[in-house]
């Protein structure tokens, strides 16, 4: 109406009749996909239906009313996984694992990739801190869990609570908060911004912070030192076959060797077998995580008193000639 004048743009999907199919609502369907992945991409422009792509991403599609779902009703219960002390064998906390209650949605991992898509990120970093911390609440209250246990909790990289989030947190779960572990993932899309504000959060009520994945980042060295962890995790991808593994033998007596100098203790996930616990026992590790030593389960769990048994005795094996010794690497 004053004339002046705007641009826009638009972005769509093409479905053809009758080589992608012969059924008018396939065809619109096929057509909205299309057009979803041009929105998820480069957007602002026009592109045909491909059925290979639909076969691997067809669920970001079919998907969104369950993520809509479990977003709005807080469809979501947390696995807890022991972490376990390298030395005594006691649990020293547990990983809060997210579970979604919504068939659609299959695990976090397609949980995060559909919220990307969908821009709903935020949702479910939001979701993971009071979901998260209220299920621990319930987990003392209940006497599951032990005052003072480590909660190690996700969080999303380029994601960041609000102000109101934030005091919500405080105000409802302040108390948890120095058991809380906030485990911050190095990667390409990370804010920096964000990062240090989660840290600065966390730290100001006595959490602490762990780096997690450490080894698949594009600069793991460099975000080692510039975020400060308390705890780093060293990939399950450098902890499978460690046994047996030159490369991957010299790169965790690297990493433990910089922690030890600067106190910053050394978490192996991904753990599966008992010749992997020992070599990583055996350089020194400080905790260990992985089905070896306790599954994620619905209730936290101790650990089994065998696998007690045989951390204890790496360090003592000379008390305990059933236990073979610690192997030479």
């Amino acid at each position: 109406p004053d004339g002046s004048q705007g641009r826009f743009r638009f972005s769509g999907g093409l479905a053809w009749y009758p080589d992608d199919s012969d059924a008018l609502q396939d065809l619109i369907h096929y057509a909205d996909f299309a057009m979803y992945k041009v929105k998820q991409n480069t957007k602002g422009s026009l592109s045909p239906f491909d059925r290979r792509v639909y076969s691997e991403d067809a669920f970001l599609v079919n998907a969104r009313e369950g993520l809509n779902r479990m977003i709005d009703e807080q469809l979501v219960h947390y696995a807890y996984q022991p972490i376990i002390c390298a030395r005594t064998g006691e649990v020293r906390g547990y990983e809060l694992l997210m579970r979604p209650d919504v068939p659609e949605l299959r695990n976090p991992n397609s949980v995060l990739r559909l919220a990307k898509a969908q821009g709903q990120l935020h949702h479910i970093e939001r979701m993971t801190w009071f979901r998260a911390l209220e299920s621990a609440r319930q987990m003392q209250r209940e006497g599951r869990l032990m005052p003072g246990t480590k909660l190690f909790i996700n969080s999303i990289a380029n994601q960041v609570l609000s102000d109101e989030e934030e005091a919500y947190i405080v105000e409802h779960y302040g108390d948890l908060l120095s058991q809380v572990v906030l485990e911050v993932t190095e990667s390409e899309d990370n804010n920096m911004d964000y990062t240090r504000r989660k840290l600065s959060f966390i730290r100001s009520h006595h959490g602490e912070v762990a780096l997690d994945d450490f080894g698949t980042g594009y600069n793991s060295e460099l975000a080692l030192v510039i975020i400060r962890s308390d705890y780093v995790k060293l990939d399950v991808s450098f902890v499978r076959g460690v046994d047996s593994d030159s490369d991957k033998q010299a790169l965790v007596r690297n990493l433990i060797s910089y922690a030890r100098k600067r106190d910053i203790a050394v978490l192996a996930e991904g753990v599966e077998s008992r010749t992997e616990m020992v070599t990583l026992i055996a350089f020194g590790v400080d905790y260990i995580q992985g089905y070896y030593v306790g599954r994620p389960e619905h209730l936290p769990q101790d650990v089994d008193n065998i696998v007690r048994r045989e951390i204890r005795a790496l360090h003592q094996p000379t008390e305990d000639t059933d236990t073979p010794d610690v192997p030479e690497i």
